[in-house]
């Protein structure tokens, strides 16, 4: 008896993985974001802003972000206040695709620029929970 018409067996996929979607981004040190871009007078947060708006954007094609165009939005007085608020948003909802709680915020993150300017240690940090 053979079973050459017999449907074929259905892969196994897991279950248990939290993050449908995947993170693509990096896991880097919040604090050592902050004292990269304090030694280097920004320009580490510059690079770092280009980094996680990307890894953003290949992590969920449903988040539209073009990297270039936030990272040169940074120049730019005011426009660079609504590209720090955007990120927020755009990372809270990655945290929400991957069914982590949405606790990213972009007000907080234009606080945290006029505060100690610790704004890319709360986003990392953030993102951190994503790819836990």
């Amino acid at each position: 008896m053979t079973y050459e018409n017999a449907p074929a067996a259905q892969p196994a996929y897991e279950t248990s993985n939290p993050f449908p979607h995947g993170f693509v981004g990096k896991q880097r040190s919040p604090i050592v974001v902050w004292i990269l871009g304090v030694v280097t007078f920004g320009i580490y947060w510059l690079v770092w802003y280009y980094l996680v708006n990307e890894e953003i954007a290949r992590s969920d094609s449903r988040i539209q972000v073009n990297p270039v165009l936030a990272l040169l939005a940074q120049l730019v007085p005011i426009v660079n206040l609504v590209s720090i608020y955007n990120t927020g948003v755009r990372i809270k909802q990655l945290q929400g695709f991957n069914g982590v709680p949405e606790t990213a915020s972009g007000g907080f993150g234009i606080l945290w620029t006029f505060i100690l300017t610790i704004m890319p240690a709360y986003y990392q940090s953030e993102l951190n929970k994503i790819s836990r």
